[in-house]
Parts: structure tokens; sequence; C-alpha cells
């Protein structure tokens, strides 16, 4: 299948997605419990849009004890920017209508421990498939951070047919992959 209609189709079908909020229940569990998780001290999370998996309750689980960042579109250099997080009630839309925090403090890129990424289809050897605009492939291609794909698993498939940034894990709601399996 041509990326596009790969694209399209899994778009589809996540957005009409009934179980979304108890899968992400059960992904976001998943996520706690991961050693690179509970070392993380700086997280670069997302806003989920368009029914990606929701990790809004992990965000405000956590968001005394850890430092979290939302990215910020760098439309200019089809790039992200890590804007610190201190509320989830202190946010504002910004590009492509995905929420930033208010007051824009930056966070060095290479002082993250963990990026969460968000995409459209994930494969078995961690590669994903994002909206086609190359921000997250640009902002993880020389980041010393752990790149974990967020992801149901339906979401991931064999093989996606074109490659850009490998992640080193992609977690769902039924398994972990990583670089190593």
């Amino acid at each position: 299948m041509e990326v596009q209609a790969l694209r399209k189709s899994f778009l589809e079908k996540r957005i009409k997605m009934k179980e979304a909020k108890e899968l992400s229940e059960i992904i976001c569990k998943n996520i706690e419990n991961l050693k690179v998780f509970k070392k993380a001290e700086k997280i670069m999370v997302y806003y989920p849009i368009k029914n990606e998996v929701d990790i809004l309750h992990l965000i405000k689980k956590y968001l005394k004890e850890k430092i979290f960042a939302l990215p910020k579109c760098d439309l200019n250099n089809r790039n992200l920017i890590p804007i610190k997080l201190n509320s989830l009630d202190k946010i504002k839309p910004a590009e492509f209508g995905i929420p930033v925090p208010i007051k824009e403090e930056i966070i060095n890129p290479n002082e993250l421990d963990l990026v969460l990424v968000p995409g459209v289809v994930f494969d078995i050897e961690c590669y994903r498939l994002g909206y086609g605009y190359g921000f997250y492939d640009n902002f993880c291609k020389n980041l010393k951070a752990v790149k974990l794909g967020v992801a149901y698993d339906f979401q991931i498939i064999k093989k996606i047919p074109k490659r850009d940034v490998r992640l080193d894990m992609v977690i769902s709601e039924k398994r972990l992959i990583t670089t190593e399996s």
C-alpha cells in the first residue's frame, strides 16, 4: 500500500475507534511500568489530537515529579521545540491547532531523557509514519533521548514502506517492541 493511502486508512480507523479511552488507560499503565519512564526526569510528551493515545492522565499524575515539555512546531525549519509544561490549564492552541504552554520556556532537546512520539502507523522494527510533515523525523534524528512510539496495537504493522527515523521502542496496549527485539 502506498504511503498516503496507508496514512489515510489508519487515520480514519483511529478516528472512528470507540475503545480509545480504555485502551489509552492500559497504554499509560504500560508506559508507567517502563524502567526508562521511571528513571526519566525530563520527558517530551504530546497533546493528543485526532484520537491519538490519550496520555493526559499520565501527565497529570506525574506533573509534580517530572519535568514535561510539549512540542511546538517550528514551521520554518520543520522541527519541534520542547516547551516546558507547568500546567495543563495554561495552554493555548498553536500551529495546526495543537496546544502548547502559554509561557514559552524552552527546554534544550539534549536535556530530554525520553520523548513520547505519536504517529499514524508504526512497524515491528520501530519505524513510524506520522502526518507527513517531517517534524518528528527532523527532531528525533540527532536526539540522545529514548524515543518511545505510543500506539494502539492495530497501528503496528509488519513494515512501513517509506522509512525515516527509527525509534528506540514502540508501546501499545498489548506489547512493547524494542530495537533489540
